[in-house]
C-alpha cells in the first residue's frame, strides 16, 4: 500500500505533515502540531479551573440554607 504525503494544514507552511489532530482532523507538521497542542492546552487549563471551582461550590452547597 503506497503512502501519500500530505502537506501541513497551516497556510504558507511547506513542510509535510507528521500527524492528524483528532479534534479538528487537520494534518500538521511537527512545529505546528506543538503550537496547536499549546493552544488547546491554553483553553483547557481555564476550563479545568472553572470545573474545579464548580465542584468545590457543589461540595459546599447546602440546600437547607436556601430555604
Amino acid at each position: 500500500m503506497a503512502s501519500q504525503t500530505r502537506s501541513c494544514a497551516v497556510k504558507k507552511c511547506e513542510v509535510s505533515s507528521c500527524a492528524v489532530c483528532h479534534c479538528c482532523k487537520n494534518d500538521l507538521c511537527l512545529d505546528h502540531l506543538k503550537e496547536h497542542k499549546d493552544q488547546l492546552n491554553a483553553q483547557l487549563i481555564p476550563l479545568g479551573d472553572q470545573i474545579n471551582t464548580f465542584l468545590d461550590d457543589l461540595e459546599h452547597f447546602d440546600p437547607i440554607k436556601i430555604l
